[in-house]
């Protein structure tokens, strides 16, 4: 299975940087990575410039309606639910700065991405909460 399209574009246009190894999806849905040539020691596999690393501070700056939605929450959600909802939120935003690696991520999981009522509840806008119910479907 091939990696979805426009996300070597994304990751070249971000400044991410590879050595010897490409992404990769596997026949099973495994996501990875495979050698594209001899990896030595010390040789540096993938180089991600801050901007365009994933991260709660990287969400909250990239998304300002994400980051006044959480801001409002209380108790705050745990910094996994968290990253985890902004997941599914950027892959159903495609203009998200985030979207084209959102994208490559699973639709479904064996073991499901859940939300308890309380934390779906707590995120406070429609469209995070309809995210967040429809990641634990």
């Amino acid at each position: 299975m091939a990696v979805p399209p426009g996300f070597l574009d994304w990751c070249a246009a971000a400044g991410i940087t590879t050595g010897s190894i490409a992404p990769a999806i596997f026949a099973d849905g495994e996501r990875g990575v495979v050698a594209t040539g001899a990896i030595g020691e010390g040789d540096v596999l993938v180089a991600v410039p801050d901007s365009h690393a994933l991260t709660l501070e990287s969400a909250r700056d990239a998304e300002p309606e994400w980051d006044e939605a959480v801001a409002r929450l209380v108790p705050p959600l745990a910094p996994e639910t968290e990253l985890g909802a902004f997941l599914v939120f950027a892959a159903n935003r495609a203009r998200c700065r985030f979207h084209p690696y959102a994208a490559t991520l699973p639709q479904s999981y064996t073991l499901p991405f859940c939300f308890s009522g309380g934390d779906a509840d707590a995120l406070g806008a429609g469209w995070a909460v309809a995210a967040a119910r429809g990641a634990a479907a």
